[in-house]
C-alpha cells in the first residue's frame, strides 16, 4: 500500500525499528521518540497492542496509516506479557516492544489493539484473556479513543457486552464493498458512499445482537460480510471487523499459506484480477484506508485538545 503523497507524513518510531527504513523510503519523516514534539504535546501517542504472529509485519501495516494523520503520531508498540510469540524473534520484541503492565500508567491518547489468530477459540480459552480483559478496563478508563481490529473486536464486544461470535459456514475473505451507514461521524468523514476494505475471517458478529444493545451505532456493514464497523461512543471505541490495514499482498500471502498447508480455501473474492492469483493484485481499498486512519487520530487530537481545555477551565 501507498502512501498518499499530499498527507503530512510524519511518526514516531522506536529507534531502529526495521519498519522506519520502509517508511523512509515512502517518503515518511521518521523519528525516534519525538521528545519535542512528546513534551509540547505536538505528537499524538498512539498505543499499537500487536496480537498478530509476525509482529514485524503489521507494524509496517499500522505505522504507514497512522503517518497519513494531519499531526505527528508518536507510535508505542505493546504486547501483552502472558503470551510467548512463536513467530517473532524475543530480540525484536525484547528490543522495540514494551510490556502493557510497563505503559498502564501512561497517558496515552489513542489505543489500536489488532487482529489475532484465535478466533476460533472460546474467549476464555485463549490463553492471555484475563490480560486482555485487563487492558479492555484500562482503555475505558484511561485513554480517549480505542480501535479494536477483528477478533480484538469480537473480543471487546464479548467482555463488555456479553456479545458473542458465530462460526461461519465459510471463511469471509477477500475485498469487498461496504455501505456508510452514519455519514456524520467523524472517521467516516471524506470516505463516501462506500468504501472497500479486505475481509478475513472465520467468525462474525450478528447485526441483531448489536442493534439489540443502545449503547452500539453501527457505522457501516455489507451485504454480503455483515457488520464492518460499530460504534460505541459513550467508551470512544470503535469495532472494526475487516482488515483495512492490509497491504495489497496481505491476502495473497493468506491464500498462499493456506494452499501450502492444504486447507480447504477459496480464492479471495475481488481481489485478483480476472480471478487469476499469477496476477498482480489492485490496492482498491488503500485511499479509504488512509482517510479512516488520518480521520481517527485527528479524532483523538481534537478530543485531547477539548480535554485539555475543559480541565484548564475548571482550574481558573
Amino acid at each position: 500500500m501507498t502512501p498518499h503523497p499530499s498527507s503530512p507524513q510524519r511518526i514516531s518510531l522506536p529507534r531502529d525499528l526495521p519498519a522506519a527504513q520502509a517508511l523512509r523510503d515512502d517518503g515518511v519523516v521518521v523519528t525516534d521518540g519525538a521528545r519535542d514534539e512528546r513534551s509540547s504535546g505536538a505528537a499524538v501517542r498512539v498505543a499499537l497492542l500487536n496480537l498478530m504472529p509476525n509482529k514485524p509485519v503489521t507494524e509496517l501495516q499500522f505505522a504507514r496509516l497512522l503517518a497519513c494523520a494531519p499531526c505527528p503520531v508518536d507510535l508505542t508498540l505493546v504486547r501483552v506479557g502472558s503470551h510467548a510469540s512463536r513467530r517473532t524473534p524475543s530480540s525484536h520484541l525484547n528490543r522495540y516492544y514494551r510490556t502493557w503492565d510497563q505503559v498502564a500508567g501512561e497517558p496515552f491518547d489513542g489505543l489500536v489493539v489488532t487482529g489475532a489468530p484465535v478466533e476460533t477459540l472460546a474467549f476464555h480459552h485463549v490463553d492471555y484473556w484475563s490480560e486482555l480483559q485487563e487492558i479492555l478496563d484500562w482503555a475505558e478508563a484511561s485513554v480517549a479513543r480505542s480501535l479494536f481490529i477483528c477478533w480484538a473486536a469480537q473480543a471487546a464486544l464479548y467482555h463488555r457486552f456479553g456479545i458473542g461470535k458465530r462460526t461461519l459456514v465459510r471463511k469471509a475473505f477477500g475485498v469487498f464493498e461496504q455501505t456508510v451507514r452514519r455519514p456524520d461521524r467523524p472517521v467516516l468523514q471524506g470516505m463516501g458512499p462506500t468504501f472497500k476494505t479486505p475481509v478475513s475471517r472465520h467468525t462474525d458478529v450478528t447485526e441483531a445482537d448489536v442493534a439489540s444493545r443502545p449503547e452500539l451505532a453501527i457505522l457501516a456493514s455489507s451485504e454480503e460480510t455483515g457488520l464492518c464497523l460499530v460504534e460505541d461512543e459513550s467508551r470512544g471505541s470503535l469495532m472494526m471487523f475487516n482488515h483495512l490495514e492490509y497491504g495489497d499482498l496481505s491476502l495473497d500471502a493468506e491464500y498462499t499459506r493456506d494452499r501450502l498447508e492444504s486447507r480447504d480455501i477459496a480464492l479471495p473474492a475481488n481481489y485478483y484480477p480476472d480471478d487469476d492469483p499469477a496476477r498482480v493484485p489492485a490496492d482498491s481499498w488503500g485511499a479509504g484506508a488512509r482517510t479512516f486512519f488520518s480521520n481517527w487520530v485527528g479524532d483523538a487530537a481534537q478530543t485531547r485538545t477539548a480535554s485539555r481545555r475543559a480541565a484548564h477551565g475548571d482550574m481558573t
